[in-house]
């Protein structure tokens, strides 16, 4: 069952899609990868960049199907890298990627508050080979000179910016407004398997229109076509099954290829009243404006750019799950009737929402936040009470240190996902 729902999940959107756009993508990529061209050279690895690779990898993170662990690899010695680092070589010189390289064994995370009975209630994560996924930050580092395509809205997965940084920039946004005697209306969109249905032509075919280099576009078109997977539960593993759509999660490239995918959603770039941000696939999208109707009313001009985009690329936004909130001054609290609709159905309005791990008001306000960051506090100091009885395993030692310091341990984290990077109000 599991498998058979994950397998459905790894294929691109059937609804949105433009027919006749599909069968021109195809054809252009087909005519693409047929034309006669120079035969150019990646960039090769040296022993000393292996090597240096190797050192970063983190002991404890599981292997792949091939059970080989990142702490085998550090122990090889130099002339095991040097035979690593040809046959690197040999896969970029034929623009390559070993299929042993690609299977994943995909492990099953429960998300939080779903379902545990259904299949719906887990998120897949892919562990991969440890020789790929070092494969794979050889390849990161030929493609970082095309990341400037990346639009500035965007702070997923890139050096220097956080998703603390791009809340700021909200409720900086937000808070502009409210002292301006302003409204917001805040639409946060709810894109459904965004990294697991990414339609692999669209890809190929943004990348040959961005204009990257063909040798490095072959290499990609090898990584994401042709992928297997099995479902690990326990000992158990399950058949191999096809993945026909989707950049895997947990591999060093997905992240980067999902960003250039998504790279040119419509963005308003009307001035000082319209705000996007965007953190891999959260997006929001702001107005701001002395009449909240107003403000509803421009958020809605934005919707069909962005349907005609979502329909081209066949990505679906979940309309019902999308959430708008109105973010107005305490005193004036008329309900807001005008409505706003994203293909063809209608946005629910909601007065708190979460984005980036932070509650969202519509007073601006952190009480709501505060309350949330409280009750997840209270319910790991209530996981920790076990563990400080007689009957519990830890020696006494670790039983004094989380008795005398627990908020250091486990609670304190939950609050410093707001301080961490910036000056950010709690």
């Amino acid at each position: 069952m599991l498998v058979d729902h994950l397998e459905d999940q790894f294929k691109p959107n059937r609804e949105p899609r433009d027919v006749n756009f599909v069968y021109d993508v195809c054809y252009t990529i087909r005519d693409w990868l047929n034309a006669p061209t120079a035969r150019e050279m990646i960039q090769i690895a040296t022993p000393y960049e292996v090597k240096d690779l190797i050192k970063r990898l983190k002991v404890k993170k599981a292997p792949g199907h091939d059970s080989i662990n990142n702490y085998t690899i550090k122990k090889l010695p130099d002339n095991c890298i040097a035979k690593i680092t040809s046959i690197i070589n040999a896969c970029l010189y034929h623009r390559y990627f070993p299929p042993s390289w690609k299977h994943a064994k995909i492990i099953l995370l429960p998300k939080p508050d779903k379902d545990a009975t259904k299949p719906e209630g887990y998120r897949p994560i892919s562990l991969l080979s440890g020789f790929g996924k070092l494969y794979e930050r050889i390849i990161f580092t030929r493609i970082k000179p095309h990341l400037h395509i990346l639009p500035h809205e965007q702070f997923g997965f890139r050096k220097s910016l956080s998703t603390t940084k791009q809340l700021v920039r909200l409720v900086e946004f937000c808070g502009d407004a409210i002292h301006k005697k302003q409204n917001v209306a805040l639409l946060m969109l709810d894109v459904a398997k965004a990294f697991d249905r990414v339609w692999h032509e669209g890809l190929i075919y943004k990348l040959i229109q961005q204009q990257m280099k063909r040798e490095l576009i072959e290499l990609i078109v090898s990584f994401i076509t042709n992928r297997k997977f099995t479902v690990s539960v326990g000992q158990d593993l399950s058949t191999i099954r096809d993945i026909a759509a989707g950049v895997p999660q947990g591999s060093i490239l997905c992240p980067i290829l999902y960003l250039m995918y998504v790279a040119d959603f419509p963005n308003p770039q009307r001035g000082d009243n319209y705000f996007m941000g965007c953190y891999a696939d959260d997006t929001a999208l702001a107005v701001k404006s002395a009449n909240a109707k107003h403000a509803i009313t421009k958020l809605q001009d934005m919707m069909p750019n962005i349907e005609e985009w979502c329909t081209k690329w066949r990505i679906s936004i979940n309309a019902q799950k999308s959430q708008l909130l109105i973010i107005r001054r305490k005193h004036r609290k008329v309900p807001i009737r005008k409505k706003l609709y994203l293909l063809g159905s209608e946005v629910p309005q909601v007065n708190n929402a979460k984005y980036l791990g932070v509650v969202l008001n519509d007073n601006l306000t952190w009480k709501d936040n505060t309350a949330n960051i409280r009750r997840k506090a209270n319910g790991v100091i209530n996981n920790l009470k076990p563990l400080l009885g007689k009957f519990s395993p830890l020696d006494l030692r670790r039983k004094r240190d989380y008795s005398l310091n627990p908020e250091d341990a486990e609670v304190r984290p939950l609050a410093a996902h707001l301080t961490r990077d910036s000056n950010f109000p709690t």
